[in-house]
């Protein structure tokens, strides 16, 4: 059984997103960043989106598309998307497409610690 994901949360904030983002579950959340990035110009003086993925159960390489089409989404913007505490796995299929260079990444095991940007 899958767990449908959710993404809340606000500009002020950041976002967080939760649940399991498989195959089978990450088309609801194709869009559902626009509206945040539509509605909130620009919060923060950096740009930055920051979503966090500590609340990810599970994931499989859906989980990249959907990352990479929120990049792209806040690029379009003006915004860079910031992914925070993302699960080691998501980390290693970031690594093994050789995306990994693509994403800022700030795992907060060391706060502020940025892994990449």
């Amino acid at each position: 059984m899958n767990v449908a994901p959710d993404l809340s949360g606000d500009e002020a904030q950041g976002y967080a997103l939760s649940g399991e983002i498989v195959f089978d579950t990450v088309q609801c959340l194709m869009d559902a960043l626009r509206p945040h990035l539509e509605r909130s110009g620009s919060g923060s003086d950096s740009g930055a989106v920051p979503v966090d993925l500590a609340g990810v159960t599970r994931l499989d390489s859906t989980a990249v598309a959907l990352m990479l089409h929120w990049r792209r989404e806040a690029a379009e913007r003006g915004r860079k998307l910031v992914l925070r505490r993302p699960p080691a796995s998501f980390k290693h299929i970031l690594q093994a497409c050789q995306l990994d260079s693509l994403f800022t990444v700030v795992d907060d095991s060391a706060p502020g610690e940025i892994v990449n940007t």
